[in-house]
């Protein structure tokens, strides 16, 4: 079995409004934001640790965000948008 490591990333403010802040302790590579039907609503490249996305065009509802770092590890975050 693999080694299998979640980042540790923050993300705030939860719920959200505009914009998402998240931060990391290692360079985010990507971030995808899904709704709760599975379907790709966001993705966008990073690289950088601290990251804004522009949540302004989603509708409200729930989402999850799973962060990828540049190492290749992987962790989702639900997030609620106003």
């Amino acid at each position: 079995v693999d080694n299998n490591t979640a980042i540790k990333f923050n993300a705030y403010p939860n719920p959200v409004e505009n914009v998402l802040n998240v931060s990391g302790q290692e360079k985010i590579s990507d971030v995808i934001v899904y709704n709760y039907l599975g379907q790709k609503v966001m993705q966008k490249s990073f690289d950088s640790q601290n990251i804004q996305m522009d949540f302004s065009q989603l509708t409200s509802g729930n989402y999850l965000v799973v962060a990828n770092d540049i190492s290749g590890n992987q962790s989702t975050l639900k997030i609620v948008k106003k």
